[in-house]
């Protein structure tokens, strides 16, 4: 974990326990994470980081102890790349035009969303591969392309990333906080 940990709270764990089918799989679990931290957490298939992400997603309810979230923290995912549908028929900038949040009723973009997803594309480095099918992307290309940054805004941000790294067999679970 790095950071200060004097930000604002953003998410805290007291106690918690989670199970599937009466099953216990996290227990007494307590942590907290301020707006100014990075936390990573290792460890093997089995070990409960999913779990821990479905508890702080809420949608999976503790058997015990409490989940708090900050009321305006928005909440990014990343998710495995294989479980991703490569063929689904989307470009790059379609995908991450989906991720826009507007109270417009037409779900067409105007041309004020257009460029800010142009902008973000260009921010994450993939701004030239818009028009690109999302499965002609390289895996960090693709990761990019789901990093809740892209979203058009100034929020804080709690972001889950659930990833094998080149370093270890192991998957890495990391929290990022904007």
């Amino acid at each position: 974990m790095t950071g200060t940990g004097v930000g604002p709270e953003l998410i805290r764990l007291n106690g918690v326990n989670a199970s599937y089918d009466h099953h216990l799989v996290l227990e007494d679990v307590s942590f907290h994470v301020h707006e100014d931290q990075f936390t990573g957490i290792v460890g093997p298939s089995g070990a409960g980081k999913t779990t821990l992400l479905k508890l702080l997603l809420q949608t999976l309810d503790p058997v015990a102890g409490t989940v708090w979230r900050a009321p305006d923290l928005r909440v990014g995912y990343v998710p495995q790349l294989e479980s991703v549908n490569w063929n689904f028929p989307i470009t790059v900038f379609e995908c991450v035009l989906m991720s826009r949040k507007s109270s417009r009723i037409r779900p067409w973009a105007n041309a004020s969303e257009k460029a800010s997803v142009s902008a973000v594309l260009d921010r994450l480095g993939i701004g030239d591969l818009g028009e690109r099918h999302i499965r002609e992307l390289s895996g960090g290309q693709q990761q990019r392309m789901f990093w809740p940054e892209r979203s058009c805004g100034n929020h804080k941000y709690f972001f889950w990333m659930s990833q094998p790294v080149a370093w270890t067999s192991q998957r890495v679970t990391i929290f990022c906080i904007y």
